[in-house]
């Protein structure tokens, strides 16, 4: 875990509320700090990119030609911070700065989008998944291994009953319940 990311687990539990030792906005801008500081970018540019009250996700504009693949920005989301913003807006915030700054761990990326549905990410164009995966949640967990069918039957039907669903990638785990 990095510090940039500390400070972001912080700054979520105080926006819930919680006894963090500090305000939200603090840990937030403390966080952008640490990513900057951790990925070796100038440290004096933190803070001008921290207040940063403009920029938003961008659209995707298909330079094929093809305007039909053209698709809306999925957030207006700014950087800066605000306090009179509503819970989800800052939440969306927080974790999409921690998704920037904890690049390229994309395991935790992922397990960060699965919990909190943030960053707000462009939907897949192309779903093979005969109708498994919902294109805007994307996948939300790996089958099991048919090493695991071969070898521990009755685990991995132990398991798919837990789920409370079939044993494919649209199938969300106990934790994942917010989308």
């Amino acid at each position: 875990m990095t510090a940039a990311e500390s400070y972001f687990l912080r700054d979520e539990g105080a926006l819930r509320g919680w006894n963090m030792g500090g305000l939200a906005q603090d840990f937030y801008n403390q966080g952008i700090s640490a990513s900057f500081v951790e990925n070796g970018l100038q440290t004096s540019a933190a803070a001008t990119y921290a207040a940063n009250n403009l920029l938003v996700p961008t659209a995707f504009t298909d330079n094929s030609g093809q305007s039909g693949n053209n698709i809306a920005a999925p957030s207006t989301v700014t950087i800066a911070w605000s306090a009179t913003d509503p819970f989800e807006t800052s939440l969306e915030r927080i974790v999409t700065q921690k998704w920037i700054a904890m690049f390229p761990d994309g395991p935790e990326g992922w397990a960060e989008f699965r919990r909190t549905g943030y960053p707000k990410i462009f939907p897949v164009v192309n779903n093979n998944s005969n109708g498994t995966i919902n294109t805007t949640t994307q996948v939300r967990r790996i089958s099991f291994p048919q090493s695991e069918y071969n070898n521990n039957k009755a685990g991995v039907q132990s398991g798919i009953s837990a789920l409370g669903g079939p044993d494919n990638g649209g199938t969300k785990l106990w934790w994942d319940k917010k989308n």
